[in-house]
């Protein structure tokens, strides 16, 4: 008989954790599983893929805060849909879920662990230490993640599981008139182009890249950057690139829904982070070809070999950014060298059947210890 797995999610926006959701929900194996998504708040854009494959997306409409009205609605749901496994990601969702799923008495619950939360104050780190006793697994996507919940919140390896995020990297085997694509985006058809694709958040580092922007367009006039992505920083950083007399050599895309497409287009990514878990914008621009230049942070030294893919630099480092991008300008075979070893990586460690074969494996380890 299949299982119901129930996925819980604040929406289903644009993010590598919401993106991962929606692979699984996809791709899992159908004669053994049946899943469901609950958002918290609202679908999303990311929820009509997953409605044109008839898998249910279900919003509740949470407000913002303490609403313990949540707790209810939840329960209700799993309820209804005969839940055996609850499978919670990112904080709010981790929370809430987690908490309803023992009250509703389901039988497996797991939480993703998506990055490293500095962020978090010591409250919610207790919290999640609490919560871990709710949990049977908690998966890390990568190795620091899972090392910065043992020392931070104190929860036991043995209950960490690290399974790294994966994508499907045939998705991203397609051919492009690349000067047709450059028009659409008001880029120049021979400027060497320079991307930061991610939510416009703080924790993204986008002013770091604006400076390093700044200090090689002293040097260079064959480059263009793009910066893909919304957020609550848009203003700001629109507003700093004029001040550093960017404007011109900056387009600001906001949301695009052709990311694999964009990838091809570009020479080199740029992910300038303060902090990560795994960035799956990274495991596709290496899947497309693309060089990468990240800093050191979360688990982005697990996916990217200094030198060897890209290059790696301390976060906040402003010149460092420019020095790394700089080694591919003045070598024109260089990116191409290192976005075929990196296509080979991400293939072999990185790919979406890897980590559903994992993850699966993971329910099925449960389900024999807790079903049968």
């Amino acid at each position: 008989m299949r299982k119901n797995i129930m996925y819980i999610i604040w929406a289903l926006e644009m993010g590598g954790a919401e993106k991962m959701v929606v692979s699984l929900a996809t791709n899992l194996d159908k004669t053994k599983y049946n899943p469901l998504i609950c958002c918290l708040n609202y679908k999303g854009r990311l929820a009509h893929q997953l409605e044109e494959k008839g898998i249910p997306v279900i919003e509740l409409g949470k407000r913002p805060g303490f609403d313990l009205s949540i707790i209810p609605k939840l329960i209700k749901v799993m309820r209804e849909n005969r839940v055996d496994i609850v499978h919670t990601h990112l904080w709010t969702a981790d929370f809430w879920g987690r908490i309803a799923a023992k009250l509703a008495g389901i039988p497996i619950i797991i939480s993703t662990a998506h990055n490293i939360d500095a962020w978090k104050p010591k409250i919610f780190l207790i919290a999640d230490k609490i919560l871990s006793h709710f949990s049977d697994k908690i998966i890390a996507v990568s190795n620091t993640v899972k090392s910065f919940y043992v020392k931070n919140a104190k929860i036991p390896a043995s209950k960490i599981k690290m399974i790294y995020n994966g994508i499907d990297v045939d998705k991203f085997n397609i051919d492009i008139d690349r000067n047709i694509k450059r028009r659409e985006l008001g880029l120049g058809i021979d400027k060497k182009v320079i991307a930061v694709i991610g939510r416009l958040v703080e924790q993204k580092g986008h002013i770091y890249f604006l400076d390093c922007l700044k200090k090689l367009s002293d040097r260079y006039t064959n480059i263009q950057a793009l910066i893909v992505g919304d957020g609550p920083l848009k203003g700001k950083l629109e507003k700093q690139s004029m001040e550093l007399g960017l404007d011109g050599e900056i387009i600001f895309t906001g949301v695009r829904k052709d990311i694999p497409e964009i990838l091809k287009i570009i020479d080199i990514l740029i992910i300038p982070s303060l902090y990560e878990g795994l960035p799956t914008i990274m495991l596709e621009a290496m899947a497309s070809r693309v060089a990468v230049v990240s800093t050191n942070v979360g688990g982005n030294p697990e996916v990217v070999v200094d030198g060897k893919m890209g290059f790696l630099v301390h976060s906040k480092d402003s010149l460092g950014l420019a020095d790394s991008i700089e080694k591919f300008l003045e070598n024109v075979n260089l990116a191409e060298h290192m976005g075929a070893v990196g296509r080979e990586r991400v293939t072999k460690y990185f790919s979406l059947s890897k980590m559903l074969k994992e993850t699966e494996g993971l329910y099925e380890d449960l389900i024999e210890e807790k079903l049968m």
